[in-house]
């Protein structure tokens, strides 16, 4: 017979006859930091599981999670890909998912998030500019930002009009 007592901080006071576990926050928590200190397939496979659980957040709004922040970069992540593919899709449900990224953000999230769209899309050009002269191709450029290479292109040679440069035919100064 085992005559050991449980250490105290191995005991977990009972307050209620439910069983409580990990918020599905703290649960969130644990994945990533675990993600961190784990190698690439299994930190990988972890941070897949993240988002899944990110996406299913997303899409169920009115399960709001404690401590989540809405204009993270992986929130925001999630928010742009469910949006392209439900505007892609033809069965996609483009309402529904407004209504819930409406009640998701608040005036003020909307806000910033509007005001930084807007100077980003003010930066995209310089950002062409600068992705070109470190020697990325326009083809290249175009498909990391969602761009056509059409579009990449003329971005250039505007650019390049306004400085004065005359571009080559594959978008080089």
């Amino acid at each position: 017979m085992n005559n050991e007592q449980p250490r105290p901080e191995d005991v977990i006071p009972r307050t209620s006859a439910r069983p409580t576990g990990p918020t599905l926050e703290g649960f969130r928590r644990h994945l990533l930091d675990a993600a961190d200190r784990s190698g690439v397939i299994q930190g990988g496979i972890l941070e897949a599981v993240v988002g899944l659980l990110d996406d299913y957040t997303n899409a169920h709004p009115g399960t709001p999670v404690p401590g989540r922040d809405t204009l993270s970069r992986r929130n925001l992540h999630s928010v742009a890909s469910t949006y392209r593919s439900t505007q892609r899709h033809p069965d996609g449900d483009l309402d529904g998912l407004l209504d819930d990224y409406a009640a998701e953000f608040s005036l003020a999230d909307i806000r910033i998030l509007r005001v930084a769209g807007e100077a980003v899309a003010a930066a995209t050009p310089r950002a062409i500019k600068a992705a070109r002269d470190r020697g990325m191709k326009p083809p290249q450029i175009a498909d990391e930002l969602g761009l056509t290479p059409s579009r990449v292109y003329q971005v250039l040679r505007e650019l390049d009009a306004k400085d004065g440069k005359k571009p080559t035919a594959d978008g080089n100064q």
